[in-house]
C-alpha cells in the first residue's frame, strides 16, 4: 500500500505519489505502509532537497526514492552519482534499466522484502547505454550501501581513529561516498589518487615514509594485479600501509571471493593478514592496525555486516585467535565473518547436548596454531568452515598445520552450499550451520559412555586367554550393559513394510535368523555416507539390504565346497550373463535361485530410480565382479584348505562385505558429491570394508567350524604361525580347532589390523570435502562393537 506523500516532505512541495485508498489507510492495521517520492534525478541534486529528503526518511514508515534519469542532465558536474545520494542517506541502493521489466519488478519484490528505505535509480532513456551514474563503480559495494554496509563500519571508524591521531589519512582511487560522508569534517585527510591504483600504492608507501598511517580500499582483484608493487614499495620495507581489501560485488563474481585467493597474500613478508567477524570486531583490528610499525591487510569478504553478534572482544594481538564459548565436544574452527555460522552451528548443536568450543582465528598470517591445536586436542571432532568450496583456502591452511602437528582427530571441513545466496550473507551462513551441525549431529547419539572414576581399564576385545585393550573401546564395569545395548537396538530396528515382504519370502527358501536382517539394517544406517540426499536415505537403506540378502545367498552356497555347478549358474544372474540354468537341479534349489534372481532384480531396479545411476552404473558393475570373485576363491578354499594364507584372505575376502559397492550405491544417491573425490573416497571406503569384514570374522567364526567353513582369516592365520595344519582343518574335532584358535590368540592379530585400517582413515579424511569421514569412522567403531555383541545370533 502506498501512502500519499505529504507536500512538506516533498522536494518542491508536490505530492507526486499516493493511493486513491489513502483515507482508509489510517483505519487499516497491518504493516506500515511504503511513502514513494518519484521525482528527476536531476532534481536531487541540490543539497537542499538533499536535506529534505534526509527529513522525510525520519518518518516511521519506510521510503522508497524513485529517481528517474532521462539523460537531460546526464553530466558528471550535474548531479552526483545515484548510489552517492544513497550514501549520504544512509539508505539502500537499486539499479534497473526502465526497458527491462523483469529486472524492475525484481528490484521492487527485493526492496518491498528488505523493508528499508532505499533509492531506486531508473534510467529512462531508450536504447541508450547506462551512464556513469547507473551503476556504482566495478569492484566496490556501493549499490549495498545502507546502515548495514560493512564499507561505511569501515569508514566510520577510521574516521572516528582519525579525529584523535592526526597520523590517521584514507586513501582511495576514485570518489568514495562512504569516506566522504564519514569523512567530511576532515576532507584534507581524505587523498582520491584517481591516476590508478599503482599510484595510490607509491602514494601510500610515501605517506607512510613521512610519518603517517594511511589506509588505502582496494578491491582484491586490485590488490592481486598489483601484488609486486605491495611486496616491494610497502611489505619489504615494512611501511606502516594498511590495506582494506574488499571481495567483488558483483553476484556473477562470487566465485572469486573465497579465501583461496588469498594464498599469494598469505605470503607477503612482515605483513599481518586479518578478518573480521563482525563490525564491532572490525573496529579493533583498524584500531590495532593504526598503532602498527608493520603492514597489514584487511579483508572484507563480505559487503553486509553478519546478522550475529557479540560483546566486544578482547584485544586485539598479532596472530592471536579468540575462544568464543567452551565445549568438550567438538571444535569448530572459523575465520571473518565465517564465525556467524560457526556460532549459530555451536547454538544449535547445544541444544542437542553437544558442547562446541568456536575459535575465531582473526588472523590467517600468522595464523594461531598454538590456541587452534589446544582446542582440537581437546574435543572429540574438529570441524573447519571455510567460505568457498575451492581448494587452498582457510580450510587447507588451518588442516595443514593440524597434520604437521600430528592430530589425530575425526576433522572435517564444511562451506556453504554451492547453491547459497552470496548477495544474502545470513542465508548463506544459515546454510553453512545446517551443514555444521548435520556433520556434528553424531556426537549427540547415545553411546555406552564408562563411569565416572579415576581408574578405568579398558575391556578386552578378545574374549580369551589374551587380548589387545583399544582405547576407545567400553569399560569393563559397562561391558555386559553395552552388550545388551546394542542387541536391544537391533531388535528394535524398524523394518519397513517392502523389507518385512522380502523376509517373508527369504524364509520359504533360507536358514538365517531375522536378527541378521535387522542387523545388517541397522548398520547400513550407520554407514551410510553423509553426502546421500536425506529424502534418499531410506530408499538406499532397504535397496542395499536386497543387496545383502542376495550376496549371504551366493555366500551360503559358496561356503558348501560341493555346490559348484550350482554357484556357476547363480552368479550368472549377478553378472547379467542370463538366468541361469536350473533344470536338472532340485526343486529346492530352483526356488531358492529363482529368489536370489528376484532379490537382484529388485535391487537394480530400485538402483536405476536414483538420481545419479548412469554416472557411476559402469562402476556398480565392476564392484559386483569383485563380489562374484570373492564367492570363487570362498569356494576354492574350503574345497583345498591348504591354499588358506593371510594375504589373499585380505586381498579377496573384504568385498564380500559389499560396503565398495555400497558406497557407489550411495553416491547414485548423492547429487551434492564432488566426482573429483572419488578416488579419494574409495580409498577410504578400502579401509572401512577391511575394518567391516574384520569385524565379521571375529564374530562369526567359531559357528563357522561345525560346517568346516574355514574362510575366516583366522584360520589362515593359525596355518601361518603353525598351531593348525590343512590335516587339522579336514579332520579335527570342532572343539579342537576352536582351542587352537584361542590358545593362540589370533583374533588379536586382525583387530590391530584394525587399529591400523582406523588409523588410515583418521590421515585421509581431511582431503575429503563431500563426505565426512569422521562420522564414517565413528559408525565402523560402533559396528565392530556390534559385531562383538552379536557373536552366535546371526
Amino acid at each position: 500500500m502506498i501512502r500519499r506523500v505529504d507536500a512538506q516532505h516533498a522536494p518542491g512541495g508536490t505530492p507526486v505519489a499516493f493511493s486513491p485508498e489513502r483515507q482508509q489507510s489510517t483505519s487499516q492495521t497491518g504493516p506500515e505502509p511504503w511513502r514513494v517520492i518519484v521525482e528527476a534525478a536531476v532534481d536531487s541534486a541540490s543539497s537542499e532537497r538533499i536535506e529534505r529528503l534526509e527529513a522525510a526518511l525520519n518518518g516511521a514508515a519506510p521510503l522508497l526514492l524513485v529517481l528517474c534519469d532521462d539523460g537531460t542532465t546526464a553530466r558528471a558536474d550535474a548531479a552526483p552519482p545515484a548510489a552517492a545520494i544513497a550514501a549520504r542517506l544512509h539508505c539502500n541502493y537499486q539499479g534497473v534499466s526502465f526497458g527491462d521489466a523483469d529486472q524492475l519488478v525484481k528490484a521492487l519484490s527485493e526492496i518491498k522484502q528488505s523493508g528499508r528505505s532505499t533509492l531506486l535509480y531508473i534510467d529512462t532513456r531508450a536504447s541508450r547505454a547506462p551512464s556513469p551514474h547507473f551503476e556504482p563503480p566495478p569492484d566496490r559495494s556501493l549499490a549495498l550501501i545502507g546502515d548495514d554496509s560493512i564499507r561505511n563500519v569501515a569508514a566510520g571508524a577510521l574516521a572516528a581513529l582519525a579525529r584523535s591521531d592526526a597520523r590517521i589519512a584514507a586513501v582511495s582511487t576514485d570518489a568514495d561516498a562512504a569516506l566522504e560522508a564519514a569523512w567530511d569534517d576532515l576532507p584534507e585527510r581524505v587523498h582520491c589518487v584517481d591516476s590508478g591504483v599503482s599510484y595510490a600504492l607509491t602514494w601510500c608507501a610515501g605517506l607512510a615514509a613521512g610519518g603517517s598511517r594511511p589506509f588505502m580500499f582496494l578491491s582484491c582483484d586490485e590488490a592481486l594485479d598489483n601484488l609486486g608493487q605491495i611486496r616491494r614499495e610497502i611489505c619489504e620495507s615494512r611501511a606502516g600501509v594498511t590495506l582494506i581489501m574488499e571481495s567483488p560485488s558483483a553476484p556473477g563474481d562470487s566465485a572469486r571471493r573465497g579465501s583461496a585467493q588469498l594464498a599469494g597474500v598469505r605470503q607477503l613478508p612482515h605483513t599481518a593478514l586479518l578478518s573480521p567477524k563482525d563490525s564491532t570486531e572490525l573496529e579493533q583490528l583498524l584500531a590495532w592496525c593504526a598503532i602498527q610499525e608493520d603492514p597489514a591487510i584487511v579483508w572484507l569478504p563480505e559487503a553486509r555486516e553478519p546478522q550475529v553478534s557479540w560483546p566486544r572482544g578482547r584485544d586485539v594481538v598479532l596472530g592471536r585467535a579468540e575462544v568464543l564459548g567452551q565445549g568438550r565436544d567438538v571444535a569448530i574452527v572459523a575465520w571473518g565473518p565465517s564465525a556467524a555460522a560457526a556460532a549459530m552451528a555451536a547454538e544449535s548443536l547445544s541444544g542437542d547436548g553437544v558442547g562446541a568450543t568456536v575459535v575465531n582465528a582473526r588472523f590467517a598470517e600468522p595464523l594461531d596454531v598454538r590456541t587452534i591445536l589446544r582446542v582440537a586436542q581437546s574435543a572429540s571432532s574438529v570441524v573447519v568452515v571455510d567460505d568457498m568450496v575451492q581448494t587452498g583456502g582457510f580450510a587447507g591452511w588451518v588442516v595443514e598445520q593440524l597434520l604437521r602437528e600430528g592430530i589425530t582427530r575425526p576433522l572435517t571441513i564444511v562451506t556453504p552450499p554451492p547453491s547459497a545466496n552470496r548477495s544474502r550473507p545470513h542465508d548463506a551462513h544459515h546454510l553453512c550451520a545446517l551443514s555444521i551441525v548435520e556433520r556434528c549431529r553424531w556426537l549427540a547419539e547415545p553411546a555406552c559412555e564408562p563411569p565416572a572414576g579415576p581408574d578405568r581399564p579398558n575391556v578386552p576385545i578378545v574374549v580369551g586367554q589374551r587380548a589387545v585393550y583399544p582405547a576407545w573401546f567400553t569399560a569393563p564395569t559397562a561391558a555386559a550393559q553395552c552388550v545388551a545395548d546394542v542387541q536391544q537396538q537391533v531388535l528394535a530396528q524398524q523394518v519397513s513394510p517392502f523389507i518385512r515382504h522380502w523376509i517373508e519370502q527369504y524364509e520359504k527358501v533360507g536358514q538365517r535368523d531375522v536378527y541378521l536382517w535387522r542387523w545388517c539394517l541397522h548398520g547400513l544406517e550407520l554407514t551410510t555416507l553423509s553426502c546421500v540426499a536425506p529424502e534418499l536415505r531410506g530408499q538406499v537403506r532397504d535397496t542395499k539390504l536386497l543387496a545383502v540378502m542376495y550376496g549371504v545367498m551366493l555366500d551360503d552356497i559358496a561356503d558348501q565346497a560341493g555346490s559348484r555347478d550350482f554357484l556357476n549358474e547363480l552368479t550368472k544372474i549377478i553378472a547379467e550373463e542370463g538366468d541361469g540354468d536350473f533344470s536338472t537341479f532340485a526343486r529346492a534349489h530352483q526356488d531358492y535361485a529363482r529368489f536370489t534372481g528376484e532379490l537382484w532384480h529388485a535391487c537394480k531396479s530400485r538402483l536405476k530410480a536414483l538420481p545419479c545411476y548412469d554416472a557411476y552404473a559402469e562402476l556398480l558393475g565392476y564392484d559386483h565382479r569383485q563380489i562374484l570373485n570373492t564367492f570363487d576363491y570362498s569356494y576354492l578354499v574350503n574345497r583345498h584348505p591348504q591354499m588358506l594364507n593371510v594375504q589373499e584372505h585380505d586381498m579377496y575376502l573384504p568385498h564380500n562385505m559389499q560396503m565398495m559397492s555400497f558406497a557407489t550405491m550411495d553416491l547414485m544417491a548423492s547429487p551434492g558429491f564432488d566426482p573429483n573425490e572419488t578416488g579419494k573416497l574409495r580409498e577410504v571406503i578400502w579401509h572401512a570394508q577391511s575394518m567391516g569384514r574384520i569385524g565379521n570374522l571375529v564374530s562369526t567364526w567359531q559357528r563357522e567350524i561345525p560346517d568346516r567353513d574355514f574362510t575366516s582369516g583366522v584360520f589362515a592365520h593359525a596355518l601361518r604361525q603353525g598351531d593348525l595344519t590343512p590335516d587339522d582343518l579336514r579332520l579335527a574335532p570342532p572343539q579342537a580347532i576352536e582351542a587352537a584358535i584361542l590358545r593362540g590368540d589370533h583374533e588379536s592379530y586382525f583387530l590391530h589390523k584394525w587399529e591400523a585400517h582406523r588409523r588410515c582413515i583418521q590421515a585421509l579424511a581431511p582431503c575429503l570435502r563431500s563426505v565426512d569421514a569422521g562420522k564414517l569412522m565413528t559408525a565402523l567403531e560402533h559396528l565392530i562393537q556390534m559385531e562383538l555383541s552379536s557373536r552366535g545370533l546371526k
